[in-house]
């Protein structure tokens, strides 16, 4: 299954920069009870896949970093850009109901 989805991955995101969430926190805050959770995102140019692998190029500062990902691991992927981001499609419980009241949202 994993490799199918690293080949679904190279035939959509090759040479795109992308955004991928592997389900880990960052950084979790209790605010009148309720925990925020902040994502840890991976953020880079998709080089190459080789079998259940991902292979990003990450920048940081003027350093190019490589990075190899088990596809097995990753829960959600995107492509970058300045109007979305995975911050915005995974809302806190919280937000999205008010959003959701308010009429910002219909899905």
């Amino acid at each position: 299954m994993s490799n199918e989805f690293a080949e679904a991955i190279k035939q959509k995101y090759l040479g795109k920069i992308v955004e991928i969430y592997q389900g880990e926190t960052q950084d979790t805050r209790l605010q009148a009870e309720i925990e925020n959770s902040t994502k840890s995102i991976l953020f880079g140019k998709v080089v190459d896949v080789i079998g259940p692998a991902v292979i990003l190029e990450s920048r940081h500062g003027d350093k190019i970093h490589t990075i190899m990902i088990n596809a097995w691991s990753i829960t959600t992927i995107c492509e970058s850009s300045k109007h979305v981001s995975l911050y915005d499609i995974y809302w806190a419980d919280v937000d999205l109901a008010n959003q959701k009241r308010k009429g910002k949202i219909v899905a």
